[in-house]
């Protein structure tokens, strides 16, 4: 199925893993940036918008066996009249580093098994890259607690790790502080600001 419709629903939610792969989406109450995400696999950090933003919010769905990202660039540019396309600005990130290699927090992910997320003071995956390209991963993890885009300098490419990282926090309150301990301590990784030019999916009315 797939489908973009005025909302009838309330609150705002998403789900990126309806399917085993997490490429099946659902959401209610969405706007149109936060679809654009889905449809072009890339954070809503990194989202411009060249026309006026839409206003108007919407409930959707794409679970097709395959192609759902492609789908829902459909139903952006059918629907809202909107298409995209990348390009490189500067902005300001963070570059993900090792300080510590083979820190005793990065574990060797368990084969087989599949259990990824996240909620106030804790992140856990079984068996997951750092950047697996995916809405699940570590980089996009930090990407969105941290409120910047983070540039995956580790070289640890695609092997699966086995993490689970611990620190005080609240849901009223974050503790961006103790996250960054618990992942210099656990991880060996540490996140350094920077400016440097990064892709930006740019959202225009179709000609």
């Amino acid at each position: 199925m797939v489908k973009m419709l005025p909302t009838k629903f309330g609150p705002p939610w998403s789900n990126w893993n309806a399917g085993s792969n997490g490429d099946k989406f659902a959401g209610a109450r969405a706007g149109a940036a936060m679809i654009a995400m889905y449809a072009y696999n890339i954070s809503w950090l990194q989202i411009r918008f060249a026309c006026a933003y839409p206003t108007n919010r919407y409930d959707f769905i794409a679970t097709l066996p395959h192609g759902n990202a492609e789908a829902l660039r459909n139903e952006l540019k059918k629907k809202l009249g909107l298409v995209g396309h990348r390009e490189m600005t500067n902005m300001d990130v963070l570059l993900l580093r090792v300080v510590t290699p083979n820190a005793p927090g990065l574990k060797e992910g368990i084969f087989g098994k599949e259990d990824t997320w996240w909620k106030a003071g804790a992140y856990h995956t079984s068996n997951r890259p750092i950047d697996n390209g995916d809405f699940e991963g570590f980089i996009y993890f930090v990407t969105d607690y941290f409120g910047k885009p983070v540039i995956d300098q580790t070289g640890l490419g695609n092997q699966h790790f086995n993490i689970d990282l611990r620190w005080k926090e609240t849901k009223y309150q974050e503790n961006p502080d103790g996250l960054k301990k618990d992942m210099l301590e656990k991880l060996g990784f540490e996140v350094v600001p920077t400016n440097m030019p990064t892709e930006v999916l740019v959202m225009e009315k179709a000609r």
